[in-house]
């Protein structure tokens, strides 16, 4: 409601909400005589001072705000993110229990394999709604304003662009499971399989950021996912 009415406020609100809940906790902290209420009360602290610091760019913020709630008067965006949730939902309801019919029955690799495919389908999931939401904005941006704008987009994620968005969901997938892997080496007492696992994030979050603004070259110009992210 905040956004559709007032959307130049959901960012110092959501500060302000920050800042409210740490000083609850901090409040609560001292009522029970926790040691940790020192440390809560640092918290809001800092970021009132973050707030201060960036206030003036709170206008900057604002209009990009402004643009959002202009966009979320395309009410069906809101139904292709709550269907991608519960898309994403379903597939780990069932991934679990085809994980716990057949685990134990094949290798490691097997189960390597199944976990793969967890992280693949989510973020197609997870893809497919960011590359529709990229392509109604486009049409906003752009002053396009077809019948169904945000039907016309869906529609070419699932077909003209989905092989695009498979491919840097896998490529995502691919990364991710090694990420999560280096989570565990750098657990690991050898320093040199602590930098590996330390390298092997850093890939990630670059891989992920391609992605992010891959998708909504995608998205706007319908280009293959090696040319956009390049």
């Amino acid at each position: 409601v905040v956004a559709l009415k007032k959307p130049g406020l959901m960012i110092p609100c959501s500060h302000g909400v920050g800042v409210a809940v740490a000083l609850g906790c901090a409040c609560a902290s001292f009522a029970v005589g926790s040691g940790w209420a020192a440390v809560l009360v640092i918290i809001p602290g800092v970021h009132l001072l973050y707030m201060i610091g960036v206030w003036r760019r709170f206008k900057e913020s604002n209009a990009i705000m402004e643009a959002c709630g202009q966009l979320m008067k395309e009410r069906a965006l809101l139904r292709v993110a709550f269907a991608a949730a519960m898309v994403t939902c379903a597939w780990i309801m069932l991934w679990v229990y085809v994980f716990v019919v057949v685990c134990g029955r094949y290798t490691v690799a097997g189960d390597i394999v199944m976990f793969f495919l967890l992280l693949w389908f989510t973020q197609i999931a997870k893809y497919v709604a960011h590359t529709t939401i990229a392509g109604v904005t486009a049409m906003w941006y752009y002053g396009k304003r077809p019948y169904s704008p945000v039907r016309k987009a869906l529609r070419r994620s699932l077909t003209t662009s989905f092989g695009s968005i498979a491919l840097g969901a896998l490529i995502v997938g691919v990364s991710r499971s090694f990420a999560i892997a280096a989570a565990y080496f750098r657990t690991s007492v050898n320093a040199l399989m602590q930098i590996f696992g330390l390298c092997v994030i850093l890939v990630d979050n670059v891989l992920g950021t391609f992605n992010v603004y891959g998708f909504c070259h995608i998205a706007v110009y319908g280009k293959p996912y090696i040319v956009a992210s390049r």
